[in-house]
Formats: structure tokens, C-alpha cells, sequence
């Protein structure tokens, strides 16, 4: 699984600490919004090995439709990251 496969990617590890948290986070705004889940697309950086891993510095990260939310994020901020997505088309397509 590679970020060229979806607009909305959570970047995480075995030994993440913080990832399922931000994960529920953000299955919960996808919820909100009436989306599947399945827009999310999970990628281990641990076994990704032809992914584009740029721009993560942290773990958790999401990159919804380019936007880059490190670390444990702000609900408000998935939520508009997620409302930009949706407005510009990106899970659409």
C-alpha cells in the first residue's frame, strides 16, 4: 500500500505508540462526514518500501489530499483537512 493509492493515508509502525489514537480520530471523522472507511489507506513505513515517505517526520502522520497532519492530531484539524478534501473533489475521483 503506497500513497499513490488514495488522498487519505495514516503513516504508522508496530511500535507506534500514538497511531491507533489517531486512527480512531480519524475513522471517527470520516464517520462524521457519512464516508467509508475505506478512503483510509494504512501504510506501515516498516514495510512500505516504494512509497514516497517525504514530508513524515513523525509518527502518527495523516496526509489527507496533501495536507500533512503530524503526530497526534487535533480533531478540528482532521475535520477541516478532511472538508478541504471533500470541497477540491479528492475523494472522488
Amino acid at each position: 500500500m503506497c500513497n499513490r493509492l488514495g488522498c487519505v493515508i495514516m503513516y504508522t509502525s508496530d511500535n507506534c505508540a500514538l497511531c491507533d489514537a489517531a486512527l480512531e480520530v480519524l475513522h471517527e471523522i470520516v464517520t462524521e462526514f457519512g464516508l467509508p472507511l475505506n478512503i483510509v489507506t494504512e501504510v506501515d513505513i516498516e514495510t512500505a518500501d516504494d512509497c514516497d515517505l517525504s514530508g513524515i517526520v513523525a509518527l502518527p502522520t495523516m496526509r489527507i489530499c496533501g495536507e500533512v497532519i503530524p503526530g497526534l492530531p487535533d480533531i478540528d484539524d482532521v475535520r477541516g483537512a478532511l472538508m478541504n478534501a471533500i470541497l477540491k473533489g479528492c475523494l472522488f475521483r
